[in-house]
């Protein structure tokens, strides 16, 4: 009886430290969810193309993750690191160890590296489709990025500032396009 006691402890002790090896080995792109299993990054967003995706696109869908998860943004440039390319992370390793911590700095740089200028956010902003597939409030989302991103980029502080781009903008597509060439007008 004794016999049969000590095995099943033994068995209990081995299948516990079974799991502690388990979670010191685990996955550094798996996440809790409170209540929930852990869940792998890599199944909710697929790695970064740099051929065929669109950055921003891909920043934003990695963004609504990160927040459905509730990850700390301190550690979302870790998590951001394992689904991009090893060029892009190579890109990211040569910044100072201070700004590649830092997300919105690493954003920044992504953006940058991929040419979204707010001249191709605007166009972004303008000419974006709702996916079929997508619900109206993921289409709210990135039209939305698109438009803040597009006014940070001009550095769009005021009110002022905002109507007068808006007004500009309207006045640019309503000009002829010859009086758009003419240097003189």
């Amino acid at each position: 009886m004794e016999l049969a006691e000590r095995k099943r402890r033994d068995e209990m002790d081995f299948e516990l430290q079974k799991k502690r090896i388990e979670l010191k080995e685990g996955n550094e792109n798996e996440v809790k969810v409170p209540g929930q299993i852990k869940i792998d990054l890599h199944k909710l967003i697929p790695k970064f193309d740099s051929k065929s995706d669109d950055i921003s696109l891909f920043l934003i869908s990695f963004e609504r993750q990160a927040k459905i998860l509730n990850l700390p943004k301190i550690c979302w440039v870790t998590h951001l690191i394992s689904i991009l390319p090893s060029e892009i992370v190579g890109l990211i390793a040569r910044e100072p160890e201070k700004d590649a911590a830092d997300y919105e700095f690493v954003k920044k740089l992504l953006l940058q590296r991929f040419k979204l200028s707010p001249e191709k956010f605007r166009q972004l902003f303008v000419k974006h489709q709702k996916n079929p597939d997508g619900t109206w409030k993921d289409f709210y989302y990135e039209i939305r990025n698109f438009c803040e991103e597009w006014l940070n980029g001009l550095d769009i502080q005021t009110f002022e500032d905002l109507k007068d781009l808006l007004i500009t903008d309207q006045m640019k597509k309503k000009v002829p396009t010859k009086v758009r060439h003419n240097k003189q007008a």
